[in-house]
C-alpha cells in the first residue's frame, strides 16, 4: 500500500494529475484497500480512478467499464445495490459498444451482472444473466476454456438459487468437467464447481419429488 501512494505522488508530480497513468495508479490503491476490506478508503481511490479516466479517456472507453465495474463492487459489499446494479449495466453497456454483443467480454460482463442480481435478491433476473453468459461463452470459447467453466458453474449456482437442483447438478458437472481439464482437479475453480455438484445432490435428493425438474 505505502508503495503505490508513493508511486501515486511520484506519477502526479511528473504527469500530472489528470494522466491516465495516474488513473491506474489511483484503481491500484483502490483494488489493495479492497482487498483488505476497507470499502471507505476502496470506494474512495476507484471514484477517484473513475473521474480521472473519464476525462482522460472519455465515457465510452472500455477502460472506463472497468473502474465502473470496481465501483460496483464496492457498492456491492456495502449493501447500496442499486448503485451496484446501475454502475455494472453502464460498464457491460460500454462494453457491448467497444466490443459488439458476442464477444468473450460481454460474457463476463453478464456473469458480474449476474452475480450482482442473486446478490441483491434478483434471483430470476440473475439467472437470465448467468444463461445469457454462457450463450456467449459456447459461442466464442473453445470448448476445454476456463471461463467457459466458470460460467457454468456460476449459472449452476443460479439454477440452486432458484430450487431447479436437478438442472443444478447437471450444469455444476458440466462446468466441473471443462475447469478439470483445463486448470487441474486441485485448483480453487475446480474445487468450488465441485462442492456445488455435491451441494446440489444434497439439495436435490432432500427436495419433495419433481422439484428441480
Amino acid at each position: 500500500l505505502q508503495h503505490g501512494l508513493a508511486a501515486l505522488a511520484v506519477f502526479a508530480r511528473s504527469y500530472g494529475a489528470d494522466h491516465p497513468h495516474v488513473g491506474r495508479i489511483l484503481n491500484l490503491v483502490g483494488a489493495v484497500y479492497f482487498d483488505s476490506h476497507d470499502y471507505v478508503r476502496a470506494r474512495d481511490f476507484f471514484e477517484r480512478a473513475l473521474a480521472n479516466s473519464l476525462q482522460t479517456l472519455g465515457p465510452d472507453h472500455p477502460t472506463v467499464a472497468i473502474r465502473l465495474n470496481n465501483l460496483a463492487l464496492v457498492y456491492e459489499q456495502e449493501g447500496r445495490f442499486e448503485e451496484a446494479l446501475a454502475a455494472q449495466r453502464r460498464a457491460l453497456a460500454i462494453e457491448e459498444a467497444a466490443y459488439g454483443g458476442d464477444h468473450p467480454q460481454i460474457a463476463i460482463g453478464y456473469s458480474n451482472l449476474g452475480i450482482l442480481l442473486r446478490s441483491a435478491g434478483k434471483l430470476a433476473d440473475g439467472y437470465q444473466a448467468h444463461l445469457r453468459s454462457v450463450a456467449i461463452s459456447e459461442a466464442t470459447m473453445e470448448a476445454d476454456n476456463p471461463d467457459l467453466g466458470v460460467s457454468i458453474a456460476e449459472m449452476a449456482d443460479s439454477l440452486a438459487d432458484l430450487g431447479r437442483y436437478q438442472e443444478a447438478l447437471e450444469a455444476h458437472r458440466r462446468g466441473h468437467a471443462i475447469l478439470e481439464k483445463a486448470v487441474g482437479a486441485d485448483h480453487d475453480w475446480t474445487l468450488s464447481a465441485r462442492l456445488g455438484s455435491a451441494r446440489d445432490l444434497l439439495e436435490f435428493r432432500r427436495a419433495p419429488y419433481g422439484r428441480g425438474r
